[in-house]
């Protein structure tokens, strides 16, 4: 009974044959969470996560949409997703032109996680490949590397 009023589900119980019947009428459990944030920034993280991250496994691609949504969090940045990933001078994808190439689907699913809150690169705002770019980032606070990216704290 608990269960079926916290979830509003329909339960009836038919004590003749020792059943109890739970259905979904009535269900209306959680919301989806794409009501909780707008199509426009998944579209723009997903795009930043494929091409930034695209041939990286799940957690990195996760972790690359973690440091934009950071960022937005950050008052150190502006707040909104577009802003973040359309800063001048921010990310490699925006002035190459490759963040217009479609996400794949990993990439999508890993947009909608970071949106969701799975983390896995902590507080970080600053991720590179050590071996395709220089070592700016150097004086940051390392937090994680996960496979060809490493992701950093503020400064």
């Amino acid at each position: 009974r608990a269960l079926a009023k916290i979830f509003t589900l329909s339960l009836t119980k038919d004590d003749n044959k020792d059943i109890v019947r739970i259905g979904t009428e009535k269900m209306a459990v959680l919301e989806a969470g794409s009501t909780f944030y707008n199509a426009e920034d998944q579209d723009i993280l997903a795009h930043i996560i494929y091409a930034e991250a695209g041939n990286q496994p799940l957690e990195g691609k996760i972790g690359v949409g973690n440091v934009v949504l950071n960022r937005v969090a950050s008052s150190r940045f502006p707040n909104t997703v577009r802003e973040v990933v359309y800063a001048p001078g921010q990310f490699e994808p925006v002035y190459r032109g490759t963040i217009r190439m479609e996400p794949n689907e990993e990439s999508v699913l890993a947009s909608y996680l970071a949106l969701e809150g799975y983390n896995t690169v902590g507080d970080s705002v600053y991720f590179h490949n050590p071996g395709s770019s220089t070592g700016y980032l150097m004086s940051s606070t390392f937090v994680v590397r996960i496979e060809d990216h490493v992701f950093f704290l503020e400064p």
